[in-house]
């Protein structure tokens, strides 16, 4: 897998919808064997501590309408279990004073679809929110 786009719609509490674009690429290819459910052999033992591993994600966002033209670079990491599937997703990026957070997991198992939510900070973390829902569609 070298990269992955999703074709999204934002949702904002007042009703707008935004729509934008998702590419993201793994740092790290350990994901794709996880993927699938684990070997019996590579559960965690009794006495384990680690119930998850981080993968790294970078990849680019862009919803025009509410952070311009250009994409804005994105960078984070997906959570997975040792027992299967990812278990959430998590990027960040910033353009400018701005900042977004994005959140989301797999609707699917094959990863056909996301749902998730996105804070837009226009004067950078710390500041007050945008909060919107999101849905996207895998573009093949």
């Amino acid at each position: 897998m070298n990269s992955v786009s999703y074709a999204l719609t934002l949702q904002a509490s007042d009703g707008t919808s935004l729509s934008g674009t998702l590419t993201l690429a793994l740092t790290d290819s350990r994901l794709q064997s996880a993927s699938a459910p684990a070997s019996p052999a590579a559960l965690p033992k009794a006495g384990d501590q680690q119930c998850f591993e981080v993968i790294g994600l970078s990849g680019t966002l862009s919803v025009p309408d509410l952070i311009g033209p250009d994409p804005v670079a994105c960078s984070g990491g997906v959570f997975v279990s040792p027992l299967g599937p990812p278990l959430t997703y998590l990027v960040q990026g910033a353009r400018s004073t701005a900042n977004i957070s994005l959140q989301f997991n797999l609707i699917d198992s094959p990863g056909q679809y996301i749902g998730g939510g996105l804070g837009f900070f226009p004067q950078g973390f710390g500041t007050p929110i945008q909060p919107y829902g999101v849905t996207g569609v895998r573009q093949d």
